[in-house]
């Protein structure tokens, strides 16, 4: 087994061969161990968090993914997050970069350095907010990213962190969606709580989870259950229920909450894998019994 500093060395390595070319348009699927990742979640986890109540509520497992998910958590007052993701780069972008952007930049600051629509041709003065991001996060944050723009100098006049991301297609709703950007006030808000908040990332799949972590108040799937199907072509209803299940029994605490639906446009569905199971939930606050429901489909 790899030690963690031997990890970031392979990390590196891998991303290097990867998008170390004039084309780094993504190669493979989605949710590969080294590939592209959104910048931002389409989920509406502002009105999600809001339905649900988490007062009182001390931890929670989530999917890292863009981070927003991780970010919005702590604002909600949980201190005590750990994220899993089998794309290792989730790890550098939300963790290092993201958060430290949170960390030392203004509001005014962090909206122009992550509207997308400068990612397709990076300002200087953008170049300079990114630098500034970069030099202060932890140094095997660091050091991957340094990496990562020294080489893609090669082929670009100004290589960015955003190179490596899908960027949300529309960046009102990005801000519409994640509380910690409706306004300086809620973003200072998440400033003070990052500080002392308690953040572990494991880099594993979703099959991995019952065995892996512990018990926590509050286990988020987001839409990761979607893509059950590329995991387990055959069977993949009947393993994803299997697997709901075994969260369910296995890692929520006494009066937990579970969300493994995905919460887009106000939509709560179970992941389509066929006719058998295909039913839409409306907006319902008890997600124990929609649990219910939806494990005794047959």
């Amino acid at each position: 087994m790899l030690s963690l500093e031997e990890q970031r060395q392979v990390d590196i390595q891998k991303v290097l061969e990867i998008y170390g070319k004039a084309d780094i348009s993504l190669t493979g699927t989605f949710f590969e161990e080294y590939s592209r990742f959104y910048d931002f979640t389409n989920e509406k986890l502002f009105a999600l968090f809001e339905l649900l109540k988490l007062n009182g509520k001390e931890s929670a497992l989530t999917v890292l993914s863009s981070g927003d998910h991780v970010f919005n958590l702590i604002l909600q007052g949980i201190n005590t997050v750990t994220t899993f993701d089998c794309n290792r780069l989730t790890e550098y972008y939300a963790l290092g970069f993201k958060k430290t952007a949170i960390e030392i930049l203004n509001y005014e600051q962090f909206i122009e350095l992550f509207c997308p629509y400068g990612y397709s041709a990076v300002s200087s003065k953008l170049n300079e907010l990114e630098k500034e991001v970069i030099k202060n996060m932890p140094l095997a944050y660091r050091k991957f990213w340094e990496s990562f723009l020294n080489m893609r100098r090669e082929y670009e006049y100004n290589p960015s962190v955003f190179h490596l991301t899908y960027s949300t297609s529309n960046f009102a709703k990005a801000l519409s969606n994640n509380k910690y950007l409706l306004n300086a006030e809620m973003y200072n808000a998440l400033k003070r709580k990052i500080s002392n908040a308690k953040i572990e990332f494991v880099a594993t799949n979703i099959t991995d989870v019952p065995k892996l972590f512990g018990r926590y108040d509050y286990i988020d799937f987001s839409n990761v259950l979607y893509f059950y199907q590329g995991i387990f072509p055959e069977e993949s209803a009947k393993k994803a229920i299997n697997l709901v299940k075994s969260v369910y029994e296995n890692n929520l605490n006494k009066d937990g909450l579970f969300k493994y639906y995905y919460n887009f446009d106000g939509v709560r569905t179970f992941p389509k894998f066929g006719s058998n199971i295909e039913k839409e939930y409306v907006l319902d606050s008890d997600t124990t019994s929609i649990l219910k429901r939806t494990i005794n489909m047959d």
